[in-house]
């Protein structure tokens, strides 16, 4: 069975199937790197899941990169450790 989705692209049941295996692994790896890797507080983030042209912005600070926002986030927090 397929989808016809346009003149050039059809998309089978087979696709499908796969596509969501790959998408519940992909949350199962997010879920552990997230929770294992404590991204929000430590900065310590897999570039691999961001485009090159990721941006950040929040009231006080605006960000292109995934590098940039991995570093003020350390940044951040190993300066509230420090005050702590």
């Amino acid at each position: 069975m397929t989808k016809s989705w346009g003149a050039n692209y059809n998309l089978s049941m087979h696709h499908i199937f796969y596509c969501c295996i790959y998408i519940e692994t992909l949350a199962k790896v997010l879920d552990y790197e997230l929770f294992n890797k404590e991204w929000f507080v430590t900065g310590n983030v897999n570039p691999i899941y961001f485009s090159d042209d990721f941006e950040f912005q929040d009231p006080d600070v605006k960000l292109s990169g995934i590098e940039s926002y991995a570093r003020g986030v350390n940044k951040l927090f190993d300066q509230v450790l420090q005050d702590g």
